[in-house]
């Protein structure tokens, strides 16, 4: 049986990451999307060139020529494809909301941008572009109560110094204290997980508690925290507490997750 855009998109998936280090696939977790074409790349192109044929994922060769002799444009020389043509023909893309518009209508490629939007690729960051730290994403994760347990949705909230600043020992404590005990007032699951880098080996105590997100990020602020970690089925993100909060996927949570 013919497998479906969908299904071939599905496999040919699957193979890449068995080829991509299993180091990379769990660091970078939900960040690695793949763009895959069925059969064709000149079928992403029919949607520009030729609407009644734009959901072809067959032929799209041939048909692309055909659409271009049509436009008095020069034809794709199978034996000679250059970039800087094809770069020509797809101008019709470079715009955001004409992508979105004509390249949902070939299925591979549409498969492609809701990738996309469900991922939404993070942003550039730095200290100082007013975008949050890299830091945050290469956190890892150990808690004495292992693997198993956990909810569908939770945060992970800190009241430790916050990325970029020093307090001293006995004011993290007492933060971490008065935190520990609000929460604890709210009668919601929480455990103890304590967040740290890879890199640096700075580690940082923390909770992980039954509640949502926008919430937390109130809380956060009142405990002068920059961001908070939002954990969905297995899906770990990370958001500012300010007015600048926005859900950006960092990976996988039990991946990141280390019992002890």
């Amino acid at each position: 049986q013919e497998l479906d855009v969908s299904q071939i998109v599905q496999r040919v998936t699957a193979k890449l990451q068995s080829l991509v280090c299993e180091e990379d696939i769990k660091f970078y977790g939900g960040r690695i999307i793949f763009a895959i074409c069925v059969r064709e790349l000149e079928c992403w192109l029919l949607p520009l060139w030729d609407t009644a044929k734009a959901a072809k994922t067959m032929g799209c060769f041939a048909a692309l020529n055909a659409a271009l002799a049509r436009a008095d444009e020069p034809a794709i020389n199978p034996e000679a494809k250059k970039p800087l043509r094809y770069d020509a023909i797809s101008k019709g893309y470079r715009k955001k909301t004409d992508l979105e518009k004509e390249g949902s209508r070939n299925p591979s490629l549409k498969i492609f941008l809701t990738e996309l939007e469900r991922c939404k690729p993070l942003p550039a960051v730095g200290m100082n572009l007013g975008v949050i730290h890299p830091a945050y994403f290469e956190t890892r994760f150990i808690s004495p109560d292992g693997l198993d347990g956990w909810p569908e949705h939770f945060v992970i909230i800190t009241a430790y110094a916050t990325t970029g600043e020093t307090w001293t020992d006995g004011k993290n404590e007492a933060a971490d204290k008065s935190l520990e005990t609000k929460l604890r007032g709210t009668g919601r699951w929480m455990r103890r997980v304590t967040g740290y880098s890879p890199t640096t080996q700075h580690c940082e105590p923390g909770w992980a508690v039954a509640m949502e997100w926008e919430e937390a990020c109130d809380l956060g602020v009142k405990y002068l925290q920059d961001a908070i970690y939002v954990v969905t089925g297995d899906a770990l993100a990370v958001t500012y507490c300010n007015e600048r909060r926005e859900l950006l996927a960092v990976g996988s949570f039990l991946e990141r997750l280390t019992p002890f």
